[in-house]
Parts: structure tokens; C-alpha cells; sequence
């Protein structure tokens, strides 16, 4: 799907984004300079819940296309579904920037983290 291409590719361009702006502001320390990354990032991550959200339903759609033929493949899927994977407590980003980097890689590490755990 195009757009989790496009979607795999801003991280590189908002790290960038925030180096860039991060010597602006160093240079210039005019509060408007701060709304406008204020207001910049906050378009920036409600267009990306929106992303998110688009494939989310592509990705349910084409869950809901898939259909089972065989009654061994339903039971197997059935015992995948009722498992329960503990509680993950993760950390909350309270919108600090010189915390975000962290908190990024927390969130990046966690799908590593459980897939390991299921190969062990």
C-alpha cells in the first residue's frame, strides 16, 4: 500500500524537520518561532493518526477477506486469538521535546521485544 510507504519514510523527514528548526530557533528565539513548530507539529501528528487510521481499516478489510476453508486452519486461528499476552507498561510522552527520542524508541522497541519473546 502507497501509503505506508509514504508513512515509512517520515520519520527520516521529521528528524530532519526538528535538527533544522532546532538552529532556527537557536538562532532566532522569537516566540512566534515556537507557535509555528507548535502549531506545525501538531498538524504533523494529526496527520498521522490519520494514516494510521486509513490503513488500520485497509488492514481490517482485508482481515475480514480472508476466510478459513479448512476446519484445522479455523482452529488454529481460533487458539491464536484467545491468547493473552501480559500487560506492557509503557511510558508516558508528556509532549517534552527532549524527550521524544526516547519515548520513539520505546514504542519502535516493544514489537521487537514481544516477537522475541514467542521465538524463545
Amino acid at each position: 500500500m502507497n501509503i505506508k510507504l509514504r508513512m515509512g519514510g517520515l520519520e527520516e523527514i521529521w528528524n530532519k524537520y526538528e535538527e533544522i528548526q532546532d538552529r532556527v530557533e537557536s538562532i532566532n528565539c522569537d516566540p512566534a518561532e515556537r507557535d509555528f513548530r507548535n502549531d506545525f507539529e501538531t498538524k504533523f501528528y494529526d496527520l498521522n493518526v490519520k494514516m494510521q487510521r486509513i490503513i488500520d481499516e485497509h488492514d481490517a478489510k482485508s482481515s475480514e477477506q480472508i476466510h478459513p476453508t479448512d476446519a484445522l486452519e479455523q482452529g488454529s486461528l481460533n487458539s491464536h486469538n484467545s491468547l493473552k499476552l501480559p500487560a506492557i507498561k509503557l511510558p508516558i510522552f508528556t509532549g517534552q521535546y527532549d524527550r521524544w527520542i526516547s519515548s520513539s524508541d520505546v514504542f519502535k522497541a516493544v514489537p521487537v521485544l514481544v516477537a522475541a519473546r514467542f521465538k524463545a
